[in-house]
């Protein structure tokens, strides 16, 4: 893709209209350039999400496990040890969870 986008007019005034708002919802001043890469991935995550219905997710899950198991628990084994469920009590429920079905 080309290094600089063209928009309409529409949209150049949408995003200008919109930049103060967003700066100040994440307390943070953006560069033109910064700010449209974050609006657009932004954009592009939420039609992400949008693409796979809530009640499909875990359809989605298993035929990723089913396709490629090494990458989807290294991304999950990942996610346990970096995020919040390092809590101990989290990872007794986790424990506990799994220990019904290995008995």
């Amino acid at each position: 893709m080309a290094p600089n986008l063209s928009v309409s007019k529409e949209t150049e005034d949408m995003l200008n209209d919109f930049k103060p708002l967003f700066e100040a919802i994440m307390e943070k001043k953006f560069s033109n350039d910064s700010y449209v890469n974050t609006i657009i991935q932004l954009g592009i995550q939420k039609l992400f999400r949008e693409i796979i219905p809530s009640d499909d997710e875990w359809e989605v899950i298993e035929l990723i496990f089913k396709k490629n198991r090494k990458f989807l628990c290294s991304l999950v084994t990942e996610v346990f040890i970096n995020s919040e469920t390092k809590d101990n009590m989290k990872r007794k429920e986790i424990k506990t969870a799994i220990q019904k079905y290995i008995g």
